[in-house]
C-alpha cells in the first residue's frame, strides 16, 4: 500500500516543483520571428551607465538570465560605470547592484539587479549553432529600445588566442552591444558585440558564443559595487586578488556574507559556490572554510564537512565554535574517539560554552562512560540553566529521583519536548518498579497519556503508540487495576495490528501484548478470554522472527 501511495505522490510532487519554477521565456518548438520577439523581448534590457556625478556616459543592451535579476552584457558597456540602471521593455527600471563577474578579454560582464519573478532567457547548447541557422538580434541601437533584426549565422570563427565568435548577417549598431542573439527556438546562442572587425567590410557582425557566457556565469560571486570595480584599475575581475588587494578583500568579504545569507535561506549549493570563490581569493580565510563546512554538512556531505572544518582550524586554531562543529561531524560519522579530541579541545579553549560540554557529554555516552557524561551535562546545565536539551541528556544518564528531577526541569523549559516526556515516563516506571511505589506508577500513567497527546511527528514513537498503551497497561496491572490494564492492552493490540507493516520489534510487541492479555484475564478469572490469548501467544512463540 505504501509503495502504491509513493508511486502516486512522486509525479504530483514533481509537478508541484515544476509549477513553482520561474517562467523561462523559451518555447519548446520552432517559432516565427514575431513569436520569438513577443516571448523574448520582455527579458531584454537597456543599460544606462552614469559616472560619479550622475551624468549619463553610455548606453548598451543586456538580457536577464535568471528570475532574480542576473543580467548579461558586454564588459565595455560598464567598464567606466559608477552607477547604472537596467530598463525593461515594460517601462520598469532597476538600479544595478553591482558586478557579479567580468572578463575584459572576452568582453563580457554579469550584473545583478534586485528582482523577483523576472522574465529571463535561456542559453542554448553549443552544438545547436550551425552555419546557415536563422537568427535574430534584439537590443537598443542608438537608444532605440526593443529594436529587432534578423539574418543567418554566416560563420563560426576562432582566433589564434582561442577566442570564439559567431559571425552573423543580422544587422547591429552601436547600442546593440550586450543584447542577445537568438536562434529560432528562442534560446540565446550568443551575446552581440558591436564593432568587432568593423573595418574589414560591411555586414560583419559578431557575437560571443553562449558557452563562453555560461563559463562566466558558473563562477559568479556576490555583487561588487561599481566603485570597487571601477577603482580597482583592472580589466578582469577574476584577477582582482592579484592586482588590487583592497578590491579583493571587499569581494571576499561580500562572498562570505552572501554565503552565510544563503545558508540561512537553505540555498546550500549556492552557498558552497560563494564560499569556494572566497577561498579562491584567499585560501587562509577561516570563515569561508567554516561556512563551507556548514553547507556540506547541511547536504549530508559529512566527510567533506570534516575536511573543510579542519582547514578552518588550520588558520584559526583557537576557534572554539569550529572545534564543536568538527566534533559534531565526527559524531555523525560514528567516530566518537575523534569527536572526543575535538570537543575536549573546545572546552579547553572556552570552558564556559554549554554547547561544548553538551556534545562532549553525548560523546561520553556513546563511549559508555556515563559517569563522565553526567559530569559534562551537569557542567552544561550549570553554565546555561535554561538549556532544556542539557537537562534532558542529564536525565537520561541519571537514575531514580535525579533522573526524574532533570527531566522535569527539561519539560518546564520546553513543555512540548516529546523525547523528555517519553524518558520521564520510563524513569517514573523504573522507580515505581524498583520501589514498588504506587504513586510513581500513577504518575507514569499520567505522563504516558501525555505522550499519546503529542503529534506523532514530535517523537520517535511515530509508529509505536501501541507500545505506549502496552506500557500503560503494565502500570495499571502493577496497581492491580486489572480492568483498566486489559483495556489498555486491547488498545495496544488494535493499534499494532492496524499498522501497514511490521518490523521484527513490532512483531515482538504483538507477542508481549498476547502474553499480557492472557495473564491479566487469568488474574481476573476470565478463563475463556485468557485461553484465547494464550493460544495466540503460543502461536507467536512458535512463529516469531528468529
Amino acid at each position: 500500500m505504501l509503495r502504491t501511495a509513493a508511486a502516486f505522490l512522486l509525479p504530483m510532487v514533481l509537478l508541484a516543483a515544476l509549477a513553482g519554477q520561474s517562467r523561462a521565456l523559451v518555447p519548446a518548438k520552432q517559432l516565427t520571428v514575431a513569436d520569438i520577439v513577443s516571448r523574448s523581448s520582455a527579458a531584454v534590457v537597456q543599460i544606462v551607465v552614469s559616472d560619479s556625478t550622475g551624468k549619463e556616459i553610455a548606453l548598451g543592451s543586456g538580457f536577464l538570465i535568471s528570475a532574480d535579476g542576473m543580467i548579461v552584457t558586454n564588459y565595455h558597456v560598464i567598464k567606466n560605470a559608477s552607477s547604472a540602471i537596467a530598463k525593461l521593455a515594460n517601462g520598469a527600471f532597476f538600479p544595478v547592484e553591482g558586478v557579479m563577474n567580468a572578463d575584459a578579454d572576452k568582453d563580457l560582464a554579469i550584473l545583478k539587479v534586485n528582482g523577483k519573478d523576472l522574465p529571463f532567457l535561456k542559453l542554448a547548447l553549443a552544438n545547436r549553432v550551425s552555419v546557415g541557422d536563422h537568427v535574430l538580434a534584439i537590443g537598443s541601437p542608438l537608444g532605440f529600445e526593443g529594436t529587432v533584426s534578423d539574418g543567418i549565422v554566416s560563420a563560426l570563427r576562432t582566433e589564434t588566442l582561442g577566442k570564439n565568435w559567431i559571425q552573423t548577417t543580422a544587422p547591429v549598431s552601436h547600442g546593440n552591444s550586450g543584447g542577445p542573439l537568438l536562434n529560432m527556438d528562442g534560446s540565446v546562442i550568443g551575446v552581440i558585440t558591436w564593432g568587432v572587425d568593423q573595418q574589414q567590410g560591411e555586414n560583419l557582425n559578431f557575437a560571443i558564443p553562449a558557452e563562453t557566457v555560461e563559463t562566466l556565469i558558473v563562477s559568479t560571486y556576490a555583487p561588487v559595487s561599481f566603485d570597487a570595480f571601477r577603482n580597482s584599475g583592472i580589466k578582469n575581475v577574476d584577477n582582482a586578488s592579484d592586482k588590487n588587494p583592497a578590491f579583493s578583500d571587499e569581494r571576499m568579504d561580500a562572498l562570505v556574507m552572501e554565503g552565510h545569507k544563503l545558508l540561512a535561506e537553505k540555498e546550500y549549493e549556492r552557498a558552497i559556490h560563494d564560499f569556494e570563490e572566497a577561498i579562491r581569493i584567499r585560501s587562509e580565510n577561516a570563515a569561508a572554510w567554516n561556512g563551507l563546512g556548514w553547507a556540506h554538512s547541511s547536504l549530508n556531505q559529512h566527510e567533506e564537512a570534516v575536511t573543510d572544518l579542519r582547514q578552518a582550524l588550520k588558520y584559526a586554531p583557537e576557534w572554539e565554535e569550529c572545534w564543536i562543529s568538527l566534533g559534531v561531524e565526527y559524531l555523525i560519522l560514528s567516530k566518537p574517539s575523534d569527536a572526543l579530541v575535538a570537543l575536549q579541545r573546545a572546552v579547553g579553549i572556552k570552558a564556559t560554552d554549554a554547547r561544548a560540554w553538551l556534545y562532549l557529554g553525548k560523546t561520553y555516552v556513546i563511549l559508555h562512560s556515563d559517569e563522565q557524561a553526567t559530569r559534562c551535562f551537569k557542567q552544561a546545565t550549570s553554565i546555561e540553566p535554561t538549556n532544556a536539551e542539557a537537562w534532558y541528556e542529564l536525565g537520561t544518564v541519571s537514575i531514580g529521583d535525579d533522573s526524574i528531577g532533570a527531566l522535569t526541569k527539561a519539560l518546564e523549559l520546553k513543555p512540548d519536548y516529546a523525547d523528555a516526556w517519553h524518558s520521564l515516563a520510563s524513569s517514573l516506571n523504573n522507580v515505581a518498579s524498583s520501589l514498588n511505589n504506587a504513586k510513581r506508577y500513577e504518575d507514569a500513567i499520567v505522563v504516558w497519556k501525555k505522550v499519546l497527546e503529542l503529534k506523532p511527528m514530535d517523537t520517535y514513537l511515530t509508529d509505536t503508540r501501541a507500545r505506549v498503551w502496552w506500557r500503560i497497561g503494565g502500570a495499571y496491572e502493577n496497581l492491580n487495576e486489572l480492568e483498566n490494564a486489559t483495556q489498555a492492552y486491547l488498545k495496544a493490540l488494535h493499534l499494532e495490528q492496524a499498522l501497514p507493516y511490521h518490523t521484527d520489534d513490532d512483531n515482538n510487541l504483538i507477542g508481549y501484548i498476547f502474553e499480557a492479555l492472557y495473564l491479566t484475564y487469568s488474574k481476573m478469572g476470565k478463563h475463556r478470554e485468557s485461553e484465547k490469548y494464550r493460544e495466540n501467544f503460543v502461536w507467536w512463540e512458535q512463529n516469531k522472527p528468529k
